[in-house]
């Protein structure tokens, strides 16, 4: 089976369907499915799903194309966002029962389990063992692998992906384990819209991440704000993939852990009003509260469900999101070097073409020879903007490392290191990340921060980071420093360690690094 020797290579497989389930759950189960939903009011009904047929007419006529009419993404007027905010998606409050189903067990005792608040169905499962061996090179929103199961929907792909990518905040980090957007028209589900993820692991690490989500058009298909309402519902649900993508892969939290304490006390949201799961019911689920402040702030509808619960998201949780993906965290191998010897620095090397003679017929007149340019043997030259010492104490707080380079002709990548321990990369010319100060083991580190140009010539800079000890902190009490990159030839294999890119131009780049991009 696929699923089978996928889950024999990554070790564990966990399947999400709902967002969170508890931690009992979590730890009954080594793997789990989870579903994050926005749930309908109205009642599931058990009449089954019929296909429309059409009366034959009484005389043959040649078969009419149906055109679907085109729909453009424009922003909402104030009109049409009023019109929103009076008739926001329905939500169901009542706390949700789950159930779970194992579908793999293996000899080593380990099993995958799917937990859904609504039920697993056999669909689930298809879909996840279609889409874990997915190839599709994904680095932007509209390559997205789009499916309207409605079969009357595919004018909904362009706007959407447009909005999607013009509009939300997404980088070639997660978007590229974004497998799939589905369209259906389900009148049975008590779902608006579904996030379906699931995460790996190997030992206690989670190692990789994808999911997908699925938009439900059956309470919206014959409203003319059909568009707007998908564009709130497809936020919400990638708010939930931005959130627990980057929870699992870099804070190395999975089923049935709450986010950050920092997301609580900068949203003012009271945790123990909260829970991970949805005992307490859908708008009191921290994993629905932090994909509907996302939508909040970049759907451009204005709407929050839970505003009169919780209030409004303050500004600061704009840039909690930007963070979450900003945020770093050295893999096992990366340990301070007065505890493991590091190799030595590989050297940089130049790559250039030798010129060739070029041949010339003899003539009378003497014939101009066209030689070929010199190659280029200048290195980039590689500045690390903070911080501003190469050697730096680190005492308390999270660290910020930002760099930038330069070239004679132009930079093409640029690279970070911890320890000779590769951390992530961009195809641009600066960088920016975050080191959080709990994640890191007390001792030196060495971070390395490379240039390469399009002539393959490679220039690097290097600081120290020493990390002291807190009065109840010793060398070894931070797990930070102790996780275990899986790395597999697939595409979808990413370094735990990533950090996030972000540029003035709205387009993300690829590898996990954040951008800085000056051109």
């Amino acid at each position: 089976m696929i699923l089978k020797s996928h889950f024999q290579k990554l070790a564990l497989t966990f399947f999400v369907i709902a967002l969170f389930v508890s931690s009992t759950t979590a730890l009954a189960f080594q793997s789990v499915k989870l579903a994050s939903t926005l749930f309908e009011t109205k009642k599931a009904t058990n009449a089954p799903v019929t296909s429309q047929t059409v009366a034959p007419e009484k005389e043959p006529t040649p078969p009419v194309a149906e055109v679907t009419p085109a729909i453009t993404n424009i922003p909402p007027t104030a009109k049409t966002k009023k019109a929103i905010q009076q008739a926001p998606p329905p939500t169901n409050p009542a706390p949700q029962a789950k159930t779970e189903k194992i579908i793999e067990k293996t000899e080593s005792g380990n099993q995958v389990a799917i937990a859904s608040e609504g039920g697993v169905t056999e669909t689930d499962v298809a879909t996840y063992n279609f889409l874990v061996n997915a190839t599709t090179a994904i680095s932007a929103p509209d390559q997205i692998p789009f499916r309207d199961e409605t079969e009357k929907n595919a004018n909904l792909e362009t706007p959407l992906k447009d909005f999607f990518k013009n509009n939300l905040l997404w980088t070639k980090t997660e978007i590229k384990q974004m497998r799939q957007i589905i369209i259906t028209d389900c009148a049975d589900c008590q779902w608006n819209g579904n996030y379906t993820g699931s995460y790996s692991t190997s030992g206690n690490t989670i190692t990789d991440a994808f999911g997908w989500i699925t938009l439900n058009v059956h309470n919206y298909k014959d409203s003319k704000y059909l568009i707007d309402y998908m564009k709130i519902i497809l936020t919400h649900e990638y708010g939930h993939h931005w959130s627990l993508y980057y929870k699992w892969t870099k804070l190395n939290l999975g089923v049935g852990t709450r986010f950050p304490d920092d997301y609580y006390s900068t949203r003012l949201l009271p945790k123990e009003k909260t829970a991970s799961d949805y005992s307490l019911g859908w708008d009191h689920s921290d994993g629905e509260i932090v994909a509907e402040d996302y939508q909040y702030f970049y759907s451009g509808y204005s709407t929050h469900a839970m505003k009169d619960l919780f209030g409004l998201p303050p500004d600061a949780i704009k840039k909690w999101f930007t963070d979450l993906g900003n945020t770093i965290s050295p893999i096992n191998s990366t340990v301070p070097t007065n505890e493991t010897k590091t190799d030595n620095p590989a050297s940089a090397t130049s790559h250039t073409a030798e010129p060739t003679e070029t041949a010339t017929s003899p003539s009378p007149t003497a014939t101009p020879i066209e030689t070929a340019p010199a190659p280029d043997t200048t290195k980039p030259i590689v500045a690390i903007t903070k911080p501003t010492s190469p050697s730096y104490e680190w005492t308390s707080g999270d660290l910020a490392i930002e760099a930038n380079a330069t070239d004679n002709v132009k930079v093409v990548k640029m690279s970070v290191y911890i320890n000779d321990a590769l951390i992530g990369s961009v195809d641009t010319d600066g960088v920016v990340a975050t080191w959080h100060y709990d994640r890191a083991k007390v001792g030196q580190y060495i971070f390395r921060i490379t240039a390469e140009d399009s002539a393959g010539n490679v220039g690097e800079a290097t600081i120290t980071i020493t990390k002291i000890a807190k009065a109840n902190e010793s060398a070894g009490n931070s797990a930070g420093a102790s996780k275990q990159v899986e790395q597999t030839s697939d595409d979808r294999s990413q370094p735990t360690e990533q950090i996030k890119q972000t540029n003035n131009q709205n387009a993300p780049l690829p590898d996990n690094i954040n951008d800085t991009k000056t051109e």
